[in-house]
C-alpha cells in the first residue's frame, strides 16, 4: 500500500501538475491511473521501481546501523599465557543507571592449559542452575577510596576446582552494578570513578598447569556519573 500510494503521488505531481488533496484521491489515482500508466510507460515505470527499491534498502541499512551495538572501553593485562580484560559499555552514566561490567580471560598461548581455582564463587539462577564466577571488580572514587567490590558480600562456596582452556578460548562473566556501595544500599554520588578487574574473586588465587598460586589485576579505567 505504501508503494502504491507513493506511486499515486508521483503520478499526480509529475503528470497532472499538482499534489492530491487527500489519501482518498491518492488511492483513486492509484486504481484508475496507475495501472494504465505502468502499461504505457514501461521505461519510466522501471525507473520508479528502482528508485523506490533503493530508498527502501537505504532506510533499512540506516536502521540496522543504528541498532548495532557499539564496542565500549576496555583495559587489559597480559600474563602469558593469559589476557585478563574488563570493559564497560560506555564511560559516562546517569545517576541511578545500572552499569554493565564485563570481565574475561583468554588463553592467548599455543597450548591447552588447566586453571585451578583455590575457591569456588558463583550464583544460582532462577532455574536453579549454578554458574561459576571467575572474576571480581573494585570501584574506587577520586580519593582512591574503595566504594564497591563485588565479592565484599559474597562467600566462597567450595574448595578447589579446575577449568581447561584451549588456545583462543576464554572465560567470561557479566555483572550489573547498581551504583550502590559496599556498606549500604545507598547510591554513590556523582563524580569520577575508577574500576579494575581481578581474577579470581575475593582473596582466592589460581594456578596455571599446577604452577605457583597467583592472582591477576587489570589497570584502572576511568568513568563518570553525572
Amino acid at each position: 500500500m505504501v508503494l502504491v500510494t507513493f506511486a499515486g503521488i508521483f503520478f499526480a505531481k509529475t503528470y497532472m501538475g499538482s499534489l492530491p488533496i487527500n489519501i482518498l484521491e491518492v488511492w483513486l489515482l492509484d486504481v484508475t491511473f496507475g495501472r494504465n500508466w505502468f502499461r504505457s510507460h514501461p521505461l519510466r515505470a522501471a525507473s520508479l521501481i528502482v528508485i523506490v527499491a533503493v530508498a527502501s534498502v537505504a532506510a533499512a541499512y540506516a536502521y540496522i546501523s543504528v541498532r548495532l551495538p557499539q564496542a565500549g572501553p576496555q583495559v587489559s593485562v597480559v600474563s602469558h599465557p593469559l589476557k585478563l580484560a574488563i570493559g564497560l559499555d560506555k564511560t559516562e552514566f546517569k545517576p541511578d543507571e545500572n552499569i554493565t561490567v564485563g570481565c574475561s580471560v583468554e588463553n592467548i598461548g599455543n597450548e591447552t592449559i588447566t586453571i585451578t581455582f583455590s575457591s569456588i564463587y558463583g550464583y544460582v539462577d532462577n532455574q536453579n542452575n549454578f554458574h561459576e564466577v571467575y572474576f571480581d571488580f573494585i570501584i574506587t572514587d577520586a580519593t582512591n577510596t574503595e566504594i564497591y567490590k563485588w565479592s565484599y558480600r559474597q562467600g566462597a562456596l567450595g574448595s578447589t576446582y579446575e577449568v581447561t582452556l584451549k588456545p583462543g578460548e576464554e572465560l567470561k562473566n557479566t555483572f550489573t552494578w547498581k551504583q550502590n556501595t559496599n556498606y549500604a544500599d545507598v547510591l554513590v554520588s556523582t563524580g569520577t570513578y575508577f574500576i579494575k578487574g581481578i581474577m579470581p574473586p575475593g582473596r582466592s588465587e589460581f594456578q596455571i598447569n599446577h604452577g605457583p598460586w597467583i592472582s591477576l589485576e587489570t589497570p584502572s579505567m576511568t568513568f563518570a556519573i553525572n
